[in-house]
């Protein structure tokens, strides 16, 4: 029989997996979390469109998150069905999908994070307009 000290040790030092986590994303996904993942990559990209076309209009660079939410309101009435995506600093974008969204000097960057996943599942992207998959290392 193994002493809980030494398994402690063991689980400490590595040699013991952790518990396995359910991420929502995983290889196989459920359904439901599929069409999740579909809107909020529809959202990235959404930002990054807002931001290549919306910018121009106000004579600078990039538009900051209001202006951004000022954009898609004005986008959505020409497309009734486009989904409800929300830019307000404090609220989702999407329900369980959390935007961070930064505005610096020189460019702008963005995270839309999962914030119902285990894992942090999250899409980043900046002004290049290249999307990436993140999630923490475990």
């Amino acid at each position: 029989m193994i002493s809980p000290t030494l398994l402690m040790c063991l689980f400490f030092s590595g040699f013991v997996a952790p518990p396995a986590q359910d991420c929502l994303h995983s290889s196989s996904p459920a359904p439901e979390q599929q069409a999740r993942k579909r809107a909020a990559l529809s959202a990235t990209r959404q930002v990054n469109t807002l931001q290549a076309n919306g910018a121009l209009r106000k004579g600078r660079a990039y538009l900051t998150q209001l202006e951004m939410g000022e954009a898609y309101a004005e986008f959505v009435k020409t497309r009734p069905n486009a989904p409800a995506l929300v830019f307000e600093r404090s609220g989702e974008i999407l329900p369980g999908w959390q935007l961070t969204f930064d505005l610096t000097e020189t460019g702008y960057w963005f995270m839309i994070r999962d914030t119902t996943d285990p894992c942090g599942f999250a899409y980043i992207s900046n002004e290049n307009g290249v999307i990436y998959t993140a999630e923490p290392i475990r």
